[in-house]
């Protein structure tokens, strides 16, 4: 937990706040990257409309692909600086300073609940999918995004940009432990050949090789596993 206090503090530094969109999705290999995950997310959701928890929300980057599949979301975050800068999006999306791990919800209150850029942060992602579970409804769907492999792991000066380390989970361990915290995996997409975020200072020339063959390679190459869950 030392770790993830750590994290929680370099998140709500407002330096990092500031930096974190262009970041990771400036350029034409950021932009690619962000709709990438933003239609996964859609297309994994489907129509599953109703009451949605985004969790953790960041800087908004999800409400407006949210809003538009119907339904109504809830952001939440336990940055500040990051609802606030979700808040500077103009949308009606309320927001939320919360504890991921203690959530000020009842029991079966979701219809889903979305996380993206999270689990990673995770060394053990269980007890976050207990209390995903105990806010959903049953039925209800979760959905979410893990890294497969992370050459962050083997350099430790790459750790920096995301305050701490980050953790590869495979698709059979998230896939455990999503049994054993009463979900069943419904779908899974696997997408980006290289770590999403080697594709932000990539040439337009490269990006369009990179893009053409991520389709043509097996699945178990890419970097990151999407996965849908429903909760029994």
């Amino acid at each position: 937990m030392v770790e993830l206090r750590r994290k929680r503090d370099h998140y709500r530094r407002d330096d990092v706040v500031r930096a974190y969109d262009e970041r990771r999705f400036g350029g034409p290999g950021g932009r690619w990257v962000d709709s990438v995950e933003q239609e996964t997310i859609r297309s994994l959701l489907g129509r599953h409309g109703g009451l949605r928890l985004d969790l953790p929300c960041g800087s908004g980057r999800l409400f407006a692909g949210l809003d538009a599949e119907g339904g109504a979301t809830i952001g939440g975050d336990s940055s500040l600086p990051m609802l606030r800068r979700a808040l500077s999006r103009r949308n009606l999306v309320p927001v939320a300073a919360l504890d991921a791990f203690q959530l000020p919800f009842a029991d079966a209150t979701f219809d889903a609940v979305v996380t993206l850029r999270f689990v990673f942060h995770l060394e053990d992602p269980q007890p976050f999918f207990v209390e995903v579970g105990r806010v959903l409804k049953p039925g209800g769907r979760f959905v979410f995004d893990a890294l497969r492999y992370t050459p962050r792991a083997l350099f430790p000066r790459l750790q920096a940009p995301l305050g701490g380390e980050a953790y590869a989970h495979g698709v059979c361990r998230i896939s455990g432990l999503l049994g054993r915290t009463g979900f069943d995996v419904v779908d899974r997409r696997d997408v980006f050949l290289l770590p999403s975020q080697a594709y932000r200072p990539l040439p337009r020339p490269i990006l369009a090789i990179a893009r053409r063959l991520e389709p043509r390679l097996p699945a178990g190459a890419r970097s990151k596993a999407f996965f849908a869950a429903r909760l029994r």
